[in-house]
């Protein structure tokens, strides 16, 4: 869901300004800051954007999982663990090996990840 004003979710009131992308455990959905996209898709391009998506999908795959506490951890303004947001990371990072392996990226895709 984009946002480019204060926008109710059901972790509370995303931002634009002090929030770019996150995912909510509590409505599963995955909100992002409007101009955080325009500026990843103007300065690196558009599958930078698409990294952070699978990112945050990743959390929702943590959920999915039972790994929830630490990301909802974070929903609560606390700080979210570095292995929570490492295997965010690795996820994303497998699904851009899936689809390297489909043929979906265009050349630099990865570059721009």
């Amino acid at each position: 869901v984009p946002f480019d004003a204060p926008t109710p979710t059901g972790c509370g009131i995303a931002d634009p300004a002090t929030e770019t992308a996150f995912y909510c455990v509590l409505d599963a959905t995955i909100y992002y800051s409007v101009e955080f996209r325009e500026l990843l898709e103007d300065n690196i391009g558009d599958f930078a954007w698409v990294v952070v998506v699978a990112h945050e999908w990743g959390h929702h795959v943590q959920l999915l999982l039972g790994d929830d506490a630490g990301v909802l951890a974070w929903q609560i303004g606390k700080t979210p663990s570095v292995a929570m947001e490492q295997q965010a990371d690795c996820l994303a990072g497998a699904y851009t090996d899936g689809a390297e392996f489909s043929g979906w990226l265009d050349p630099g895709d990865v570059d721009e990840a």
